[in-house]
């Protein structure tokens, strides 16, 4: 893989080993706010982008307390240290992503889903291709919504990988290297 490109991260399964959407959800209904929950809900209409962002303006979290993928985030410091740009591209909400990059003080930039956007999949992609150019970054992920980003990206790293992503990695002929 070309040591010159940057590195883009996922973060939920991939730098952390959970999903901070849902840790908030979690945190919204431990603190009784299911009434809330329900307005966000009814008032979004399934509009991923939007529920994360409703979530995230009335819930924080607290990035210390999360459950990172130690050996991995390793790597990528090291990466860091080798002087590779670092990139968090996450499906996360801003809010979260960037209070996530400043506590590790890596990233050079921030991706991450906003109000409108859930950036995920093919809006990922998209979103890197026009920043990094086709084939012009890493990317490090592990579900089956990274295969569009890694169709574009020059190098594939998988780091945890959920059910049917080697498979499909395989079946797409991509290459790729398990992290």
């Amino acid at each position: 893989m070309t040591s010159s490109l940057p590195l883009c991260v996922d973060l939920d399964g991939t730098l952390i080993f959970d999903d901070v959407s849902r840790l908030a959800f979690r945190c919204l209904l431990k603190k009784g706010n299911v009434c809330k929950l329900l307005r966000i809900a009814l008032s979004s209409l399934g509009n991923v982008a939007r529920i994360k962002h409703e979530i995230a303006a009335i819930a924080d979290l607290d990035p210390a307390t999360l459950r990172y993928n130690e050996k991995f985030l390793s790597y990528v410091i090291s990466e860091k240290q080798r002087g590779k740009k670092l990139i968090l591209s996450t499906g996360a909400n801003h809010k979260y992503a960037r209070c996530i990059a400043d506590y590790l003080g890596i990233f050079d930039k921030v991706f991450a889903s906003s109000e409108s956007i859930n950036l995920i999949a093919e809006k990922k992609a998209k979103r890197l291709v026009d920043e990094f150019g086709r084939h012009g970054f890493i990317y490090a992920g592990n579900s089956m919504t990274d295969i569009p980003v890694w169709k574009q990206a020059a190098g594939c790293l998988v780091v945890s990988p959920l059910s049917g992503v080697l498979d499909t990695l395989k079946k797409e002929k991509l290459k790729f290297k398990l992290m």
